[in-house]
């Protein structure tokens, strides 16, 4: 009798396994003569011009999203913008610590909106960021994603 070799198996079934479950994906998509339909635009080989400074906005700033508002306050070339979450507590102790890191040279404007759900629209209306960083639940950030 061979002897059982478990890692081979795991792979083996593993790699069996992915396979089985994505043959039917392309199969079963209703559009799959439009996956490469020639009136699109490829973008791979796309590039935009450089940024100097780059406007962030942040949407959530709890646990999580005033971590992420603390790393990327330290990186050169970005500048807060605007904060935005529910809690206006949240949103002002946030704005606070990105002034603090900017020490007086960056982070100096930074628009603050709170109290509703909605409240990140109205941002992204007036401020229009050249990216937004996302910290919210799964049930808000897909919508506010797309």
């Amino acid at each position: 009798m061979k002897k059982f070799d478990r890692r081979k198996f795991l792979k083996t079934t593993t790699f069996s396994a992915a396979a089985i479950s994505t043959s039917g994906l392309m199969s079963g998509y209703k559009n799959h003569d439009q996956i490469l339909e020639p009136s699109l635009n490829y973008m791979g080989d796309f590039s935009a011009p450089k940024l100097e400074t780059i406007r962030t906005a942040f949407i959530g700033v709890g646990a999580r999203g005033s971590g992420h508002l603390k790393a990327f306050s330290n990186i050169e070339g970005i500048e807060v913008v605007a904060i935005c979450d529910l809690h206006k507590d949240l949103v002002e102790s946030s704005t606070k610590i990105a002034k603090d890191i900017g020490n007086g040279d960056k982070h100096l404007n930074i628009a603050q909106y709170y109290g509703s759900d909605k409240s990140w629209i109205k941002m992204l209306n007036d401020i229009h960021p050249d990216v937004v960083f996302i910290s919210t639940n799964w049930d808000n950030h897909a919508p506010m994603a797309i």
